[in-house]
């Protein structure tokens, strides 16, 4: 029955995935330079390695960073005050939050186990994933249902800064 009830509900949900991942690259297709950085963190989700795809979404960030640092004056407040580039930012620090929650919850990759060790690190997640959302709803991501019900939070829901950044959420 197991297998059976398996067989039909993982096609829709790895087809949802699919498309859920194709979504966020073609946003990140415009999110220049680090688009194999963004599409390597998606792949890498999908096979589980968390923690690889955070790395990947630090490094499309610093890459974003590193553009606007080297801008001149102007050109470096027109790029942080363009209004996709911040949308686009923020979609990358909620995927990067996602992936810390997911690491927090012990899914560090295909073998994890529950250590002292892992459990001292689900604590950094937690504190890096609140931190990856709340800068999401700072540059203004504003869908606070999806953040309810996105499984990948799951991990963070028993946590009273979630209910603070549902509250972030719905006042912008």
């Amino acid at each position: 029955f197991e297998d059976a009830a398996r067989s039909l509900v993982e096609p829709r949900a790895s087809a949802a995935r699919a498309h859920a991942a194709r979504i966020r690259t073609e946003r990140a297709d415009r999110f220049r330079p680090r688009v194999a950085d963004y599409a390597f963190a998606e792949a890498a989700i999908q096979v589980g390695e968390y923690a690889l795809a955070g790395a990947r979404y630090r490094s499309v960030l610093s890459a974003a960073d590193a553009e606007e640092a080297a801008a001149p004056d102007a050109s470096r407040a027109a790029l942080q005050a363009d209004p996709e580039r911040r949308e686009l930012r923020s979609y990358v620090y909620y995927n990067l939050g996602c992936v810390e929650a997911l690491a927090a919850a012990g899914k560090t990759g295909p073998h994890a186990a529950a250590t002292p060790l892992a459990m001292e690190d689900a604590a950094r997640n937690r504190d890096e994933a609140f931190a990856a959302l709340d800068r999401a709803v700072e540059l203004g991501f504003r869908d606070a249902d999806h953040l309810r019900k996105d499984t990948d939070l799951v991990p963070l829901r028993d946590d009273p800064r979630f209910a603070e950044l549902l509250r972030k959420a719905d006042r912008k």
